[in-house]
């Protein structure tokens, strides 16, 4: 979750002790173990680091823990028997596990999720009921927390808070299921027939949420469509066509390709783009630099030959249209890290061009082998320059530990 959301949950853990202890740094611990998971950050200085790292090993139950203690033993001040009205070590260390435990859980219901069973388990848990920034669970917790502070009555509003953290995800949980419902409902009566839907919260849900699902054509086609839809789940405009990466080629991916293994890691649905004419030129640059390979024609002819014609009433659902001279040039990315709000991309397309942070672009060859890859992460970190595919290797044992492939 964003970070005012994650001091809102300091803030209210630390109106919730028995008693307050005298100092100043009793706010600034409890914040510090709210945000404490999200320490991952700090080795993530780029894409691949970020998408290894971040929400795993720091958002598992079983760190918890070592992390609350560790805290609590740099939060001498709280139960040093010099400070006034100073707790216990064992109570600081249990506050400080809710205030990580309750982080842990917030971000269990976001989009992305997290890997809360590592090492035993690498499975990423998200719920697809928050957006990663919502003010409609902040501002509450963070006006209870400071109604608590400075009108009386501290520990019932802090736990009026705390409640709202818990109450209002399971109220965006039952809209979720309500929607897909609906959804279901909706396109079954039209005629659509559709292998998976999963609904995902927009900007300003639980006013407004998207569908994505897979449509089945009769020609044996299919494709990944997005529906915006209102907070009660009614359809808004018409659907988006994305093109599908098969399955076949995300396996073959995963297989061939370390980076395309740990981004595949953190999507659910991949869809296929074109690249901006001047990506396929950077690309085919880096490529004119390989031993192996020669191409002296103009990128630009091939970064217009990417077609979004219609076959039979729906785009054509083949990665044809991404080929040019026995290569294929494509952005691999996941609508998990997008909008259907026009005022959402908007934002989006201000942080990064395609409206999309957090992309794969792959250059293949005839035999969809990875010739060159690139990881860009547009904000806020940097990403990976074009370079060839190297092979997952074996999994170590610090692998296992930080749950990356």
């Amino acid at each position: 979750m964003d970070i005012l959301t994650q001091v809102a949950i300091g803030a209210l853990f630390a109106l919730l002790l028995p008693r307050r202890p005298k100092t100043f740094w009793c706010l600034p611990f409890f914040i510090l173990a709210a945000v404490a998971p999200d320490f991952d950050m700090l080795f993530s200085g780029d894409a691949i680091h970020f998408v290894r790292l971040h929400r795993g090993i720091s958002h598992s139950v079983f760190t918890a823990p070592l992390i609350a203690f560790v805290i609590a033993l740099l939060a001498r001040p709280l139960w040093h028997p010099s400070t006034k009205d100073n707790v216990s070590l064992a109570t600081v260390w249990l506050y400080f596990l809710a205030c990580i435990g309750l982080h842990l859980l917030l971000d269990c219901f976001t989009t992305f999720g997290a890997k809360v069973f590592l090492p035993f388990s690498d499975v990423r848990i998200h719920l697809n009921t928050l957006f990663m920034v919502d003010p409609f669970l902040a501002v509450p917790m963070l006006v209870l927390a400071l109604l608590g502070r400075f009108a009386g009555k501290t520990r019932f509003l802090a736990s009026a808070g705390i409640v709202w953290a818990l109450a209002y995800p399971l109220l965006c949980l039952g809209l979720n299921h309500a929607n897909a419902t609906a959804m279901e409902d909706d396109l079954e009566k039209d005629g659509h027939t559709v292998s998976r839907l999963t609904i995902l919260p927009d900007f300003f849900s639980p006013f407004y949420w998207r569908a994505i699902y897979i449509e089945e054509f009769p020609d044996g086609c299919s494709a990944l469509r997005e529906q915006s839809l209102s907070g009660l789940g009614r359809p808004r405009g018409k659907a988006g066509f994305y093109t599908l990466v098969p399955q076949k080629l995300v396996t073959h991916l995963e297989a061939t390709s370390s980076k395309c293994l740990d981004f595949l890691d953190i999507t659910e649905l991949p869809i296929a783009t074109p690249m901006a004419e001047k990506d396929v030129k950077a690309a085919r640059l880096s490529l004119s630099f390989l031993p192996d390979l020669n191409f002296a024609k103009s990128a630009a002819t091939c970064a217009t030959s990417f077609s979004s014609e219609e076959h039979e009433g729906h785009p054509a659902c083949s990665m044809k249209n991404f080929v040019c001279e026995d290569m294929t040039y494509f952005i691999l990315s996941d609508l998990h890290f997008g909008s259907s709000l026009a005022i959402g991309r908007d934002i989006l397309q201000k942080i990064c061009t395609t409206g999309n942070p957090l992309k794969m672009m792959l250059v293949l060859d005839k035999d969809d082998n990875v010739v060159i890859e690139r990881m860009a992460f547009d904000a806020p970190f940097r990403g990976t320059g074009w370079s060839r595919s190297v092979p997952p290797e074996p999994q170590t044992f610090s692998d296992w530990l930080l749950g990356t492939k």
